[in-house]
């Protein structure tokens, strides 16, 4: 094509939009920022300081990461950020200081890893008989370091991922739809089923969720648990089952936990190692002394 036959609009679509777009990244200054941020944080979590978490969190930020939904999806999701989410976000910040105050525990900082235009800080925490992880997003905005996000490894999702799933689901299956129903009626009766300590009813009413509204690992976790403690045949067939399904790095945790594999449960460990940041000889320590996964 001769450049003298492309049309003035043309022209300037390569200009200006020809590029791709660049993607911001961290200034060594901002790193410094980002590792004084960490470190004040540590302070914070170790002298059950409350008011970092609450004030380093961004909630404009996080919002902005809960994406590609509709008018209609948007407008739910704000109301539910609006009249619920914001506060359980505080509580589940704030939670993680109480679990290791008044339950005997120890938060270990692992590690602060860098990308191109933002940061992620994991944590152990471990308590007398099991332990778990923590992973947060940080984000430069208007200068200063923020919370934006957390990971949570069971369901290999950081939460915004997870509200996307849940609101887009609740548009789709609204109150008179049957699945929802369906969903809330077993739920109902898995949670009675535990009451009544009726094991057997709670694993069946489980399974009976429909797959729609199978969103988060909890519910395989739960059938997983359950099974151990129905008989070990049950057992075999849900991680057969389970295994067959996504991979998850949990789910494998708990299939070498309960088949008390001494070998896959060194290869899971080493996996364990490599995703969150804990040091293998740390995960090996907590696991000879008995203490579990959570």
């Amino acid at each position: 094509m001769n450049l003298n036959q492309i049309s003035i609009p043309l022209l300037l679509l390569f200009l200006f939009c020809g590029c791709s777009k660049k993607t911001k990244t961290l200034t060594h200054e901002e790193k410094s920022q980002i590792e004084r941020f960490v470190t004040e944080m540590n302070r914070s979590l170790e002298e059950f300081d409350y008011s970092f978490v609450k004030e380093a969190w961004n909630h404009e930020l996080f919002r902005q990461r809960v994406t590609n939904l509709d008018y209609t999806e948007r407008g739910v999701f704000k109301e539910i950020y609006r009249t619920s989410l914001s506060s359980k976000i505080n509580g589940v910040n704030v939670n993680l200081i109480n679990l290791v105050k008044h339950s005997n525990g120890a938060l270990t900082y692992l590690t602060t890893e860098y990308f191109d235009d933002y940061a992620e800080v994991s944590y152990m925490a471990n308590f007398d008989d099991n332990f778990n992880f923590r992973r947060y997003r940080i984000e430069m905005h208007n200068n200063q370091p923020w919370l934006t996000d957390i990971y949570f490894f069971k369901e290999e999702h950081w939460l915004s991922q997870t509200m996307k799933k849940f609101i887009k689901l609740s548009t789709r299956h609204t109150a008179m739809s049957p699945d929802r129903h369906a969903a809330n009626q077993s739920l109902f009766d898995y949670q009675s089923a535990l009451s009544d300590g009726d094991t057997i009813s709670a694993f069946y009413y489980l399974k009976n969720i429909p797959k729609s509204h199978q969103l988060t690992n909890d519910l395989r976790i739960s059938k997983i648990k359950l099974a151990a403690s129905i008989s070990d045949s049950l057992l075999l067939e849900v991680l057969d089952e389970e295994q067959s399904k996504s991979p998850n790095l949990y789910i494998n945790y708990l299939t070498g936990y309960y088949l008390q594999d001494s070998l896959t449960m060194t290869i899971i460990v080493e996996d364990v190692a490599r995703v969150t940041g804990a040091p293998p000889t740390l995960l090996d320590s907590l696991n000879s002394k008995g203490l579990v996964w959570h």
